[in-house]
């Protein structure tokens, strides 16, 4: 699965353009006063100004896995990285083959690069905001954590993560380029001590060569 567009609500555009423009250095793709467009390697970023109180997300970049190094080292000179024990700013996911590190952005999403080391993904660049290949997950907020998803499973043809067995409040779908994390309300987002709560979410993606989208909102889970 393929995350081809992401869009999230915000409470500043000015501020998420500087951030995500100036800081992480992602392409500008779009902008006006209600919502600004950035291009993260193939996914659209849409960041929509929102009257919600204080939206809060989880979502991760795909990462090339030849630079984790390097750009664990970029990230730690801009951001203050979350702590995964109080001896290191990496997670290893070894049942994920994969690594990651966290940081917040200027909206108080909780942001990791993560490099899965399954795909072949590789850059000979140096490491920047050009360098990320996709958005490759986004946390989903529902009520019903399995309901939720056996109707993704049945609208869209997803599947559970083969790598990460399905729990009642925590159920990741698709694959190691695009996962849709699916949680129930008030879990803590990992590694934080924030709780997961229900904002709006568009979601569009590509599956076995499908397009396809969908939302969640606070007054319905999905349409």
């Amino acid at each position: 699965m393929k995350i081809t567009a992401l869009e999230l609500h915000c409470e500043s555009i000015a501020s998420t353009l500087d951030f995500y423009k100036n800081t992480i250095g992602l392409p500008v793709l779009y902008r006006d006063e209600e919502k600004v467009v950035f291009a993260a390697g193939s996914t659209k970023l849409v960041f929509r100004k929102s009257s919600e109180d204080k939206p809060v997300y989880h979502f991760a970049f795909n990462i090339p896995g030849n630079k984790f190094e390097e750009a664990f080292l970029w990230a730690s000179s801009k951001f203050t990285l979350f702590n995964i024990t109080p001896q290191t700013n990496v997670a290893n996911f070894t049942g994920w083959n994969a690594r990651a590190f966290y940081f917040l952005d200027n909206n108080q999403n909780i942001v990791e690069f993560i490099a899965r080391y399954d795909l072949p993904a590789k850059s000979d660049k140096p490491f920047s905001g050009r360098s990320i290949l996709s958005v490759s997950e986004i946390g989903l907020v529902v009520e019903n954590v399995e309901a939720f998803c056996e109707v993704l499973i049945e609208d869209f043809g997803l599947e559970y993560f083969a790598k990460q067995t399905p729990q009642h409040d925590f159920a990741p779908l698709g694959n190691d380029e695009g996962l849709l994390i699916v949680v129930g309300n008030n879990r803590k987002w990992y590694p934080t001590d924030v709780r997961s709560n229900l904002f709006y979410t568009k979601v569009e993606f590509e599956q076995n060569g499908r397009f396809a989208e969908f939302e969640i909102n606070m007054h319905e889970a999905l349409c």
